[in-house]
């Protein structure tokens, strides 16, 4: 009936997921229902950094096959957002680092050290520029603080321009943090806050499709997940044919007498 006492089945799958060197998403469906709860939610996922790397929270939207609909006018993108802070206990910078259409999603890493929570990247300059400087430099989650820190410093000894840049954030980096992660001797957890502002079927927002970061693979390519949610039949009950061998097998998700006309007319 609550998220809390959801908990106790988080506490299963991080359990479960022990030592497989997986890295840890849990997605929350936010609506009127659970919107006052997401602080107390947020803390858990604060408390648990060491094994959670991403917490993403879904926006509720009215893909054609839900019973509640569209979601009320206090669950948004910035309401969501205030809830974040408020679990944080401050404002975060949520432009510093832009994923896809600016109305679709937020994507905010944060360090958490010492119970709190605090921003990873703060400034939108500084992130352009060190982007610029290691375009080709990925982040691979599996590796260890050790490796991490010992790839990221030899990539910053190779390009002279990112070390004004980098030197830059770790001063502001150390004067923000360095109190919390002396008190907590030396324990630091990355952990990512994403925010998914899905569109209603009836509702989409052509340039919002057109800029979508966040895509589902079809027999068409990949498209806007919000666009598959609101055609879901169109691509997942398409007759597929398969090549296997010399054979060609057809395969029809449905039987023809109990398929959409759509999908009947297609086969």
């Amino acid at each position: 009936a609550t998220e809390r006492e959801l908990n106790d089945l988080r506490h299963q799958y991080l359990e479960r997921v022990q030592g497989l060197g997986l890295m840890v998403i849990f997605n929350t469906t936010v609506h009127r229902g659970n919107y006052t709860e997401l602080p107390e939610l947020i803390g858990f996922f604060k408390d648990h950094a060491d094994q959670i790397g991403l917490a993403s929270f879904n926006l509720q939207a009215d893909t054609g096959r839900s019973e509640w609909g569209s979601r009320d006018i206090e669950v948004s993108k910035d309401s969501v957002r205030r809830q974040i802070e408020a679990a944080a206990g401050k404002a975060l910078p949520w432009d510093a680092v832009r994923v896809g259409h600016n109305r679709c999603h937020d994507y905010l890493p944060t360090l958490v050290t010492n119970g709190n929570i605090h921003a990873a990247i703060d400034d939108p300059d500084d992130c352009a520029k060190l982007l610029a400087a290691m375009p080709s430099l990925g982040s691979d989650r599996h590796l260890s603080r050790r490796q991490l820190i010992f790839k990221y410093a030899s990539a910053f000894m190779c390009r002279p321009p990112s070390w004004w840049p980098a030197l830059r954030y770790l001063a502001r980096m150390a004067r923000k943090l360095g109190g919390d992660v002396l008190r907590s001797r030396g324990e630091l957890q990355l952990l990512t806050f994403f925010i998914q502002n899905f569109m209603d079927a009836d509702n989409l927002d052509a340039e919002r499709i057109h800029a979508c970061s966040f895509m589902v693979m079809t027999h068409a390519g990949p498209v806007s997940m919000c666009q598959h949610n609101a055609r879901r039949d169109d691509y997942i009950l398409q007759p597929l044919q398969v090549q296997a061998g010399e054979q060609v097998i057809h395969y029809h998700p449905l039987p023809k007498q109990s398929a959409p006309a759509a999908v009947r007319e297609a086969s």
